[in-house]
């Protein structure tokens, strides 16, 4: 790409328009873009009270007001979920479960 030295761009033609014309076209952009300013600012509001209700959703969990026992996904539950359901320790080890343990670590 050759280099652009100011003699170029002291030769590029400008055409501007009178003032007046210039005012139009900004009122008109002014009033068309209105609208996007109104939403824009209502999301920006909502956006501000997501954190607020997500207090108060888990508010209204903790205290029973809001039932999410159906709401979780189908499938298997989370692995550490399954670790040790409905088993307890004396289930898993046996009777004989921590003599097990000291015979492995005297036989090392």
């Amino acid at each position: 790409m050759p280099a652009v030295d100011r003699k170029d761009v002291l030769e590029i033609r400008v055409v501007e328009s009178c003032r007046t014309e210039r005012h139009a076209i900004a009122r008109y952009l002014d009033q068309e873009s209105s609208s996007f300013d109104l939403v824009i600012d209502r999301v920006k509001g909502d956006i501000d009270l997501i954190p607020e209700y997500r207090t108060r959703l888990i508010a209204d969990v903790v205290t029973g007001k809001v039932d999410v026992r159906g709401l979780s996904p189908p499938g298997p539950p989370p692995a550490d979920e399954q670790i040790g359901e409905g088993i307890d320790d004396k289930e898993m080890l046996g009777d004989d479960g921590p003599e097990l343990v000291e015979e492995a670590a005297d036989g090392e």
